[in-house]
Protein backbone atom coordinates (compact mmCIF):
# COMPACT_ATOMS: atom_id res chain seq x y z
CA UNK A 1 0.00 0.00 0.00
CA UNK A 2 1.17 2.95 -1.30
CA UNK A 3 1.45 6.57 1.79
CA UNK A 4 -1.77 8.14 0.95
CA UNK A 5 -2.07 11.64 -0.47
CA UNK A 6 -2.63 14.25 2.68
CA UNK A 7 -5.66 16.90 3.05
CA UNK A 8 -3.79 20.31 3.71
CA UNK A 9 -5.60 22.25 6.59
CA UNK A 10 -4.54 26.25 6.81
CA UNK A 11 -4.71 26.94 10.82
CA UNK A 12 -2.88 31.00 11.75
CA UNK A 13 -1.60 30.97 8.19
CA UNK A 14 0.54 27.90 8.90
CA UNK A 15 0.40 25.09 6.08
CA UNK A 16 -0.98 21.47 8.15
CA UNK A 17 -1.69 18.03 7.53
CA UNK A 18 -5.39 17.35 8.26
CA UNK A 19 -5.02 14.43 10.54
CA UNK A 20 -7.83 13.02 11.90
CA UNK A 21 -10.84 14.01 13.29
CA UNK A 22 -13.86 12.33 15.32
CA UNK A 23 -15.94 11.88 12.28
CA UNK A 24 -14.22 12.50 8.79
CA UNK A 25 -17.77 13.04 6.92
CA UNK A 26 -19.46 15.42 9.05
CA UNK A 27 -16.37 17.63 7.10
CA UNK A 28 -17.17 16.54 3.96
CA UNK A 29 -19.73 13.61 2.70
CA UNK A 30 -19.25 13.63 -1.15
CA UNK A 31 -22.38 11.31 -1.46
CA UNK A 32 -24.24 13.94 0.07
CA UNK A 33 -22.95 16.65 -3.12
CA UNK A 34 -23.89 13.74 -5.31
CA UNK A 35 -20.52 12.34 -6.07
CA UNK A 36 -19.53 8.63 -5.69
CA UNK A 37 -15.66 8.64 -5.26
CA UNK A 38 -13.32 5.73 -6.29
CA UNK A 39 -10.04 5.11 -5.97
CA UNK A 40 -7.73 6.67 -8.61
CA UNK A 41 -5.05 4.52 -7.37
CA UNK A 42 -3.64 3.28 -4.02
CA UNK A 43 -2.25 6.16 -2.54
CA UNK A 44 -5.60 8.25 -2.61
CA UNK A 45 -7.98 4.72 -1.23
CA UNK A 46 -10.82 7.39 -0.41
CA UNK A 47 -10.65 9.39 -3.87
CA UNK A 48 -10.62 12.37 -2.84
CA UNK A 49 -8.21 14.99 -1.31
CA UNK A 50 -9.88 18.35 -0.17
CA UNK A 51 -8.06 21.65 1.75
CA UNK A 52 -9.92 23.13 4.99
CA UNK A 53 -9.08 26.62 6.26
CA UNK A 54 -9.71 28.55 9.59
CA UNK A 55 -10.72 32.08 8.32
CA UNK A 56 -12.05 34.34 11.22
CA UNK A 57 -12.73 31.59 13.54
CA UNK A 58 -14.71 29.51 10.95
CA UNK A 59 -14.06 25.96 9.24
CA UNK A 60 -13.98 26.47 5.64
CA UNK A 61 -13.64 24.10 2.75
CA UNK A 62 -11.53 25.71 0.28
CA UNK A 63 -11.16 22.92 -2.37
CA UNK A 64 -11.98 19.62 -3.48
CA UNK A 65 -10.02 17.01 -6.17
CA UNK A 66 -12.19 13.95 -6.24
CA UNK A 67 -12.08 10.88 -8.83
CA UNK A 68 -15.47 9.31 -9.52
CA UNK A 69 -15.36 6.22 -11.96
CA UNK A 70 -18.84 6.78 -13.21
CA UNK A 71 -17.75 10.23 -14.24
CA UNK A 72 -20.50 12.37 -13.05
CA UNK A 73 -19.59 15.66 -11.14
CA UNK A 74 -22.53 17.60 -10.54
CA UNK A 75 -21.56 21.44 -9.36
CA UNK A 76 -21.09 22.09 -5.34
CA UNK A 77 -22.10 25.24 -3.87
CA UNK A 78 -21.94 26.96 -7.48
CA UNK A 79 -18.96 25.44 -8.49
CA UNK A 80 -17.68 23.46 -11.91
CA UNK A 81 -15.68 20.64 -11.43
CA UNK A 82 -12.57 21.04 -13.90
CA UNK A 83 -9.79 18.99 -14.93
CA UNK A 84 -6.42 19.02 -13.01
CA UNK A 85 -4.13 16.72 -14.83
CA UNK A 86 -3.48 14.89 -11.47
CA UNK A 87 -4.57 10.77 -11.48
CA UNK A 88 -7.83 11.62 -13.69
CA UNK A 89 -9.52 13.50 -10.69
CA UNK A 90 -11.45 16.59 -11.12
CA UNK A 91 -10.53 19.54 -8.93
CA UNK A 92 -13.67 22.03 -7.64
CA UNK A 93 -11.64 25.23 -6.84
CA UNK A 94 -12.71 28.27 -4.43
CA UNK A 95 -15.88 26.25 -3.11
CA UNK A 96 -15.90 27.92 -0.11
CA UNK A 97 -18.20 25.43 1.82
CA UNK A 98 -19.04 25.68 5.50
CA UNK A 99 -18.91 22.55 7.49
CA UNK A 100 -20.94 22.53 10.06
CA UNK A 101 -18.65 20.46 12.40
CA UNK A 102 -18.66 20.03 16.00
CA UNK A 103 -16.06 17.99 17.20
CA UNK A 104 -11.87 17.98 17.50
CA UNK A 105 -9.79 17.86 14.45
CA UNK A 106 -6.11 16.94 14.89
CA UNK A 107 -3.32 18.56 12.73
CA UNK A 108 -0.11 17.72 12.60
CA UNK A 109 3.53 19.46 11.02
CA UNK A 110 6.60 18.22 9.66
CA UNK A 111 6.62 14.43 9.09
CA UNK A 112 9.02 12.64 10.34
CA UNK A 113 11.51 11.16 7.93
CA UNK A 114 10.86 7.84 9.14
CA UNK A 115 7.58 8.67 7.82
CA UNK A 116 8.27 10.14 4.59
CA UNK A 117 7.40 6.48 2.14
CA UNK A 118 5.14 5.01 5.35
CA UNK A 119 1.82 3.89 4.42
CA UNK A 120 0.53 4.20 7.50
CA UNK A 121 0.76 7.40 9.65
CA UNK A 122 -1.33 8.70 12.58
CA UNK A 123 -0.45 11.68 14.82
CA UNK A 124 2.74 10.33 16.51
CA UNK A 125 4.55 10.28 13.12
CA UNK A 126 4.52 14.65 13.25
CA UNK A 127 6.77 16.46 15.19
CA UNK A 128 4.19 18.94 15.58
CA UNK A 129 0.62 18.54 16.67
CA UNK A 130 -2.68 20.29 17.97
CA UNK A 131 -6.08 19.33 18.80
CA UNK A 132 -8.41 21.85 17.24
CA UNK A 133 -12.16 21.93 18.90
CA UNK A 134 -14.94 23.55 16.97
CA UNK A 135 -18.55 23.82 17.73
CA UNK A 136 -21.00 24.25 14.52
CA UNK A 137 -18.09 25.12 12.43
CA UNK A 138 -17.01 27.70 14.46
CA UNK A 139 -13.33 27.80 15.76
CA UNK A 140 -13.53 27.06 20.00
CA UNK A 141 -10.07 26.35 21.20
CA UNK A 142 -6.86 24.78 20.24
CA UNK A 143 -4.62 22.10 22.38
CA UNK A 144 -0.84 21.33 21.57
CA UNK A 145 -0.41 17.91 21.44
CA UNK A 146 3.43 17.99 20.32
CA UNK A 147 5.12 15.08 21.80
CA UNK A 148 2.25 13.32 23.34
CA UNK A 149 1.47 10.24 20.49
CA UNK A 150 3.34 6.92 20.64
CA UNK A 151 3.63 4.69 17.98
CA UNK A 152 1.82 0.93 19.47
Amino acid sequence: MSHQLPDPFIWNNEQWTLVGAEDIYSLFDPEKFGLSPTSPGTNCRKGFVFQLRVVDNELILDWLMVYCGNNEYPPINGVTAEPCDFMGMLAYKDINLKPDYSGVILIGQELMPEFMRSAFTGPYSYDRTFELKFENGKFVESKDTSGSYSRF
